[in-house]
């Protein structure tokens, strides 16, 4: 799912009003009233939602009841972003930590700035 957009996840429970517990990568979800993201529980029905997703909530997601769980994946893309111009891309040297990508460059006419999950890509000249 492209990033920014809201996504809910449920579970359904044969008798209502149980205790469930919501979990991300194993640990468990806090409710995190800043960004929206709290568990609702309507009978039979539990949910989580995430109002405005970002790319760092891709993960695998669980439920749990005592020894119960149900479980599944979220991808969440992060947006492209077009370049204005093109790139003279043997300025640039791109290194891989585990699952993350970074960019060197090799020119100082280049410089990177991040904002949250943006990054922003500029040149001086």
């Amino acid at each position: 799912m492209p990033e920014e957009q809201g996504v809910t996840l449920e579970c359904e429970l044969s008798k209502p009003d149980q205790k469930v517990k919501w979990f991300k990568n194993g640990k468990e979800i806090k409710p995190d009233r800043k960004r929206g993201i709290v568990p609702k529980v309507e009978g039979t029905k539990h949910t989580l939602t995430i109002p405005k997703s970002l790319s760092e909530d891709t993960a695998e997601y669980a439920v749990k009841l005592g020894d119960k769980e149900t479980k599944g994946n979220l991808t969440v893309e992060g947006r492209r972003v077009p370049f204005c111009q093109d790139l003279d891309t043997s300025l640039l040297h791109w290194v891989f930590a585990g699952d993350k990508r970074l960019v060197l460059f090799f020119d100082a006419r280049f410089s990177l700035a991040i904002a949250g999950s943006v990054f922003l890509l500029s040149t001086s000249s």
